[in-house]
Parts: C-alpha cells; structure tokens; sequence
C-alpha cells in the first residue's frame, strides 16, 4: 500500500504539469495527461496492469509502470526541448531587430558608410 502511495505523489504533479501545458502545447500536454493517468490507473489496479503488459508482451505489471514513467519523462523533455527552442528564436529575432535599429541610428547620426578598397 504505500509503494502506490509513493509514486502517487509524484504522478499528480506530473498530471498536473500536464494539464497545464495543455494551454501551451496541446499535443504534448494531452499525451502527458493521458499517459499520467493511464499509469495511475496500472498503480493501483494491478491485475488491470497484469493483464494489459501480458498482452503487449512485457514481464508483469512492474515493467509497464516502467514503461509509463520512460514514456512521461520523455515526453517532459521533448516539452522542454521545444520550449528552449521557442525561448532561442525569439532570442535571435530579438537580437537581429536590435542590430538592425543600431545600424540605421548609427547611419542617422553618421551618414551612409562607404568602404575603400
């Protein structure tokens, strides 16, 4: 009763970080969601879980509960991934539009450069 308990905890975080990217991310946020529950539901029903890891050919119910938390983890860093990936190009267009502005206050103020060969 307590190993469920246990791992419990973590999995409502989880499930709630999932419904939160669903404003973000619908995709990733609803397959961490659906995927959260689905191994709450393996925790604690363990003969749901037997059953369904002797279909799809795993060892018992412990490793589809392994399964499940690989699959979450890895969908939390791709979700990450993309977040830093968006964070990088706002960054980029960010900085471009910056050395854009300077260079035409600096033409402003100086004039036109002309480079001598």
């Amino acid at each position: 009763m307590i190993g469920p308990l246990v791992l419990t905890i973590p999995m409502l975080a989880i499930l709630g970080y999932g419904v939160l990217e669903v404003k973000r991310s619908r995709t990733v946020g609803v397959a961490i969601s659906v995927l959260t529950i689905a191994a709450l539901a393996f925790l604690w029903a363990p003969g749901l879980a037997a059953t369904i890891a002797a279909a799809v050919g795993l060892g018992n119910e412990n490793d589809l509960v392994l399964v499940a938390w690989v699959g979450l983890v890895t969908l939390i860093s791709l979700n990450l991934h993309l977040r830093l990936r968006r964070q990088t190009q706002m960054v980029t267009a960010l900085t471009r539009q910056m050395a854009i502005a300077g260079r035409q206050t600096q033409q402003d103020v100086t004039g036109p450069t002309v480079l001598r060969g």
